[in-house]
């Protein structure tokens, strides 16, 4: 892996870029931006647990994932975006509120 997809900056820049996509671009435009989000901040086996840019791509996801009206999957990712969010930027950030609420509000 190049040194520069490891920085910081670079994943945060990565998901400026699919956030700012989110709200001009159609729905299957939207995917590959929070999957390519999710594969730079998801460098490491425990990021995806633990990692609050692994969470805030998981969420992009799961609400591209809503949007395109597949649950299951949106489902999925909003469940792992509550885990990796918690864990990395604290249950009270209001991205991990966020997937929360927008897990809860999915239907059973």
């Amino acid at each position: 892996m190049a040194w520069w997809l490891r920085r910081a900056p670079v994943r945060r820049r990565g998901l400026n870029l699919a956030n700012h996509n989110e709200a001009l671009v159609s729905v299957a435009a939207r995917m590959p931006f929070a999957r390519a989000a999710l594969s730079l901040a998801a460098r490491d086996s425990l990021a995806e647990t633990r990692s609050a840019y692994v969470g805030e791509a998981q969420l992009m996801e799961g609400r591209a994932l809503l949007a395109a009206r597949d649950t299951a999957a949106a489902r999925a990712s909003l469940a792992q975006a509550v885990t990796a969010l918690t864990t990395g930027a604290g249950p009270d950030h209001p991205l991990t509120r966020e997937a929360r609420a927008a897990l809860a509000a999915l239907p059973r």
